[in-house]
């Protein structure tokens, strides 16, 4: 970007402050789209750039935050979460647990919660490298024979587990750790991502279900991803930090054959 533009920037920056005005923004919010598409920008601050993933949840965006200068990572939920107001309250309460835990470096940052479109959007820290469930499917885990794999999952599950303490420490249970919520950047740092995420999940009602790869099962006010989930929390006991062991004691490595070291 060269000088002239970065002035542009400023100004056009300078300008909305002067110009603010709650209502006027709250109507701008409520008109995006509720579906967002790659290229567009959105109130003059949030550029798409891709989509990272789709689940049972939402979907998540790669987003150019034009203030910050940075990507960030977007996750929007589908309408029938969040499809009345004490859903819409629920969601932004839950996920605001994850903002509270505030920083620390084995933990996903969550900036804040947005409703724009009528959804609430959850603004998160982009991590470069996928998920762990991305590094078992595509074979970065097992790269450079056993010896080497092994010490990375010994190094991912430490280092996962010293953000689960730390929440654990906050009074928070994350209930839903698997692969695909443990996120490992391109220089192998490991930070857990989607806290607060298990308590939305009691947003559905008890005839909702989703069941997809790696993806979660919400039965009534109890949400699990099966093949990780603990005894306790799978026959509806009440829930401890205890439920997290058991998951981080499952993820790191599964699945962990011969066939996969290279």
């Amino acid at each position: 970007m060269n000088n002239e533009d970065s002035g542009k920037d400023s100004l056009s920056i300078f300008q909305l402050m002067q110009d603010y005005n709650p209502h006027k923004l709250r109507i701008a919010e409520d008109n995006i789209p509720v579906q967002w598409n790659i290229n567009d920008e959105y109130l003059g601050l949030y550029q798409v750039k891709e989509v990272l993933g789709k689940g049972g949840m939402g979907i998540v965006h790669k987003v150019w935050h034009k203030i910050w200068k940075m990507d960030i990572a977007v996750k929007s939920p589908l309408e029938k979460i969040i499809n009345t107001d004490s859903g819409l309250e629920s969601f932004i309460r839950e996920a605001n647990t994850w903002v509270e835990l505030g920083l620390h470096p084995h933990i996903v940052s969550c900036y804040y919660v947005r409703v724009l479109g009528k959804i609430p959007r959850v603004f998160v820290e982009y991590i470069d490298g996928g998920s762990l469930k991305d590094w078992i499917s595509d074979g970065r885990l097992y790269e450079g024979g056993k010896e080497k794999a092994l010490e990375r999952i010994f190094d991912i599950a430490i280092q996962s587990a010293r953000g689960l303490d730390y929440a654990h420490s906050r009074k928070l249970v994350h209930k839903d750790i698997k692969p695909a919520n443990i996120m490992i950047s391109k220089d192998g740092l490991v930070k857990v991502t989607d806290f607060g995420i298990a308590g939305v999940k009691a947003i559905l009602s008890s005839g909702d279900s989703f069941r997809s790869d790696g993806q979660s099962v919400y039965i009534g006010n109890a949400g699990y991803t099966p093949e990780y989930c603990s005894p306790e929390q799978a026959s509806g006991k009440s829930i401890t930090r205890m439920t997290d062991i058991w998951s981080s004691a499952k993820e790191p490595g599964v699945p962990v054959s011969p066939q996969k070291w290279h």
